[in-house]
């Protein structure tokens, strides 16, 4: 229950699953006489978020113990798993003002079924230099997470930072540099 207008105005949710079912966190309920009792509900536990969607239910307690349904099998069955990041090795630059750039990915979260949650091999595809200029955050290649062969995830990696393009005033610093200042 809350209240809106200073007070004037009551709201009660009508989502029973925020109060009875363990995780629930929210969305929307309905009725209409054609498409009868609806609901849109979500849940949350260990970092793995479902939604259930149940349409045209008889009665109400019905669409609820359909949502609930879904999301015990959801949770019985299924988790998530985040997959270590490999190593990722600086790339070489061409015609920039540095020979190499460090390179990130984010991690990601993969949906397995309960019981089948390892043997997942990380595969980097990256490409073998970039040519300066280009800002940080450029997309420099990607890690395929499989599974059995079988590709059950993908990562992009990029720049951890952008290169300049080397210009003449660059190299005759680094040949005055090498040859004055050893």
């Amino acid at each position: 229950m809350d209240t809106i207008r200073n007070g004037a105005f009551g709201l009660a949710n009508t989502n029973k699953l925020i109060r009875f079912y363990k995780g629930a966190t929210g969305m929307k309920t309905g009725f209409t006489g054609e498409a009868k009792y609806c609901l849109s509900g979500t849940a949350k536990r260990d970092g793995m978020h479902l939604i259930a969607v149940v349409l045209g239910a008889s009665t109400s307690d019905k669409r609820f113990a359909a949502a609930k349904g879904m999301f015990d099998y959801g949770f019985a069955n299924y988790s998530i798993i985040t997959p270590e990041i490999p190593s990722l090795e600086p790339i070489k630059v061409t015609r920039g003002i540095y020979e190499t750039v460090n390179l990130k990915t984010e991690p990601i979260s993969i949906l397995s079924s309960k019981g089948n949650s390892g043997n997942i091999e990380a595969k980097p595809f990256i490409s073998e230099s970039l040519q300066a200029p280009f800002e940080g955050g450029t997309e420099a290649g990607y890690i395929s997470y499989c599974r059995n062969g079988e590709e059950v995830g993908r990562a992009k990696v990029y720049t951890e930072s952008g290169v300049h393009e080397i210009s003449y005033g660059s190299i005759l610093g680094k040949i005055f540099g090498a040859l004055f200042f050893r």
